[in-house]
């Protein structure tokens, strides 16, 4: 569990704190961010009362599937962002993960948590593990005060969400790569490619595009209603977070064709063996097929038979079966069945 409460005030001056027990002493800051790691409820309920915050937006913060959602409470907004976490890559990467052991969402698989409350006069994040893309801002912060909490919570606001959504985006260059090492299998070596990969990355990426498709109207909303809290001028830098969004969107559509395209060459590479084995199987019946009516015709007891009594009807017999059997595979062979 760890606190850190940033106070500017009208000189510009910026005072940390890293307990709660400063709160009353805030009243004279201009800007106040808290940025809360914990799964302490108790610790969530002081801060609650002390801002007049809903006490069901306390469950949804700490809710570690929660889709993303933003709510308007009049004096203050609230709202949950989910970023791009590092688990992705290791999943990818080791494929350590049983499917039967899973008893949590692919949301927090894949991404972490953020709860956002947002006010004129404070911002307030709360999110139950470390997130280095927050921790970013957090060290931006105290370098430079003046550029960055000193100008509002909805800057603040800003700088939180566009740096979480450049950090998405770039995170998803390891499903890219994941992807192109996928093609190469298949190409290269495609029976020892295993389809489960495939689906476990479509899953994945279908949950990060929906996720994202739902930040996108967080990120329209926040630049087009009209609200107190976000100043008109904000408006149009969150539009440009839009664009973003928009292009994150737009490569997780990628993705998942490219990942189709994988498995649908796949597909055909199977149905290219499937057809080989078949073909090659279908000439050794061919082959066989006369010389077993040949040998069944000879296995039958009658005194009168061709050569039956000829001390080298055998060899005949032989040479006459191996000479059927080349002329078979020659005229295969001219067929490009073999």
């Amino acid at each position: 569990m760890s606190i850190n409460i940033y106070a500017v005030y009208e000189d510009c001056n910026l005072k940390i704190f890293n307990s709660l027990e400063c709160l009353p002493e805030l009243g004279t800051a201009k800007t106040i961010w808290i940025d809360i790691e914990t799964q302490s409820r108790e610790l969530l309920t002081e801060v609650a009362l002390h801002f007049g915050l809903h006490e069901l937006t306390i469950e949804d913060s700490l809710d570690l599937d929660h889709f993303p959602k933003l709510e308007d409470f009049g004096t203050y907004l609230f709202l949950i962002f989910r970023g791009l976490s590092l688990k992705p890559s290791e999943h990818l990467v080791q494929n350590l993960e049983d499917e039967e052991d899973r008893d949590h969402s692919e949301e927090e698989d894949f991404t972490t948590q953020l709860a956002i409350y947002l006010s004129e006069k404070f911002i307030i994040t709360v999110h139950t593990q470390e997130i280095s893309w927050l921790e970013a801002v957090l060290r931006q912060v105290r370098q430079y005060p003046d550029k960055t909490i000193a100008l509002g919570p909805d800057a603040l606001a800003h700088r939180i969400i566009d740096i979480g959504v450049d950090r998405f985006e770039r995170g998803i260059e390891v499903f890219d790569r994941k992807i192109d090492a996928f093609e190469e299998i298949v190409i290269d070596d495609p029976m020892n490619f295993e389809m489960y990969n495939v689906l476990d990355m479509k899953r994945e990426l279908t949950a990060l595009r929906q996720i994202a498709r739902a930040q996108r109207g967080i990120i329209l909303r926040l630049s087009n209603e009209n609200s107190l809290i976000i100043s008109a001028d904000r408006k149009r830098y969150f539009k440009d977070i839009d664009d973003q969004a928009v292009s994150l969107i737009n490569m997780l559509d990628k993705l998942v064709d490219n990942l189709q395209g994988v498995r649908d060459a796949y597909f055909a590479f199977s149905n290219v063996r499937l057809g080989d084995t078949m073909r090659i199987l279908a000439v050794i019946t061919t082959i066989i097929a006369p010389l077993n009516i040949l040998v069944g015709v000879y296995g039958m007891n009658f005194e009168i038979m061709p050569l039956l009594h000829n001390p080298n009807g055998f060899w005949f017999i032989l040479g006459f079966l191996l000479a059927m059997t080349g002329l078979m595979l020659l005229y295969f062979r001219r067929k490009h069945w073999l």
